[in-house]
Order: C-alpha cells, then sequence, then structure tokens
C-alpha cells in the first residue's frame, strides 16, 4: 500500500522527560466569509463551530510510557500563535503567555472542561543571573462550573475547578522557523 501520510505535527521539543508538540488543527474559513483566513467560530451545518487552532500537546515520561505517561492539551488560535510569535522574533528577554478556558457542555454534575496554558521566558532569575533554561511551558487540565456573565461570556465559578492533570516543562532551546 502506498499511501501519502500528512503528518500534524507543526514542531516537536523532546528530550527524556518531557514531549512538547504543536499540532495543526487549523481550518479554512467558509465560503460566507472569503476574505479570512482561517475558520474562526463559525456555525457548521450540523450546529458546530468551525474553528482554526493550533494544539498544544504535553506528555511527562518521567514515570514510564505507555499507562504510566502523564498526557495534557491546549489550544491557541493562530492570532495567538501570531502575538507569541511577534514578542519572541523582538528578542524580548521577558515574556509571558496566559490563557485560561472553560468550554465544553457540563457534565450530569453540571463541571464543563477547564484548560490553562502558561508560556514564559525569562533570560534571567530574580537575582539577574542568567538562565541556562529560559523558557517555562505548562499546561493544566480539570473541570469547573461554568457561569454566564451579563454579556453573555462564560467564567468559571470561583473555587469549582477540579485540577485532573498538569504538566509543566523547562525547554533551554526554541527554534522558530518563518
Amino acid at each position: 500500500m502506498n499511501e501519502t501520510y500528512i503528518s500534524t505535527q507543526i514542531a516537536v521539543y523532546k528530550n527524556s522527560k518531557v514531549l512538547v508538540e504543536f499540532r495543526d488543527k487549523l481550518k479554512v474559513s467558509s465560503v460566507e466569509n472569503y476574505a479570512h483566513l482561517h475558520a474562526d467560530g463559525e456555525e457548521t451545518e450540523d450546529n458546530w463551530k468551525r474553528t482554526s487552532l493550533i494544539g498544544i500537546l504535553m506528555k511527562d515520561y518521567s514515570a514510564g510510557t505507555g499507562d504510566k505517561a502523564v498526557t495534557v492539551t491546549a489550544n491557541i488560535s493562530p492570532d495567538e500563535s501570531d502575538f507569541i510569535l511577534s514578542r519572541l522574533t523582538a528578542g524580548f528577554p521577558v515574556f509571558e503567555f496566559k490563557q485560561d478556558k472553560i468550554f465544553g457542555v457540563p457534565n450530569d454534575k453540571g463541571y464543563a472542561q477547564v484548560t490553562k496554558f502558561r508560556l514564559q521566558r525569562a533570560a534571567s532569575d530574580a537575582s539577574g543571573k542568567p538562565r541556562t533554561c529560559p523558557w517555562y511551558i505548562e499546561i493544566e487540565n480539570g473541570l469547573g462550573i461554568p457561569q454566564k456573565n451579563s454579556n453573555g461570556g462564560t467564567y468559571m465559578k470561583p473555587k469549582s475547578r477540579l485540577q485532573f492533570c498538569f504538566l509543566f516543562g523547562i525547554m533551554n532551546t526554541v527554534v522558530l522557523t518563518i
């Protein structure tokens, strides 16, 4: 069988204990929004929202592989990715990007999915000493109770978050391909 395989992996960082993978979840906009490059929450015929994303997967192998490995995921939009890239290519010595999301249909106990994502670059520590590993990334997956605010947005009910998976990694190199 000679089938063509197209990888969805955009970039990957790995060492003996952790893997950080950026995945292609990009979607083109609909015909109705032809002037936009990426889909941005447009409803489809079957009432799903078509959204262009970049998936981030972290896997911790420190306890072993297979069932012993811990995996967490998060997503960022192309606009958020562009913002992060603009800071990195400008050479900011200190940079932090944080994102908290609550989404999905609540379960029978009223809990919906929660994702927290943080990317940080600090070239030196608090005392000014240069760091050998300037990059820090963390992803947390869990559950929380969604609440609606007055303008229709959703937020998480205070003290309702249940954390079920948390990973962080320190990276000493980030290679940008532009």
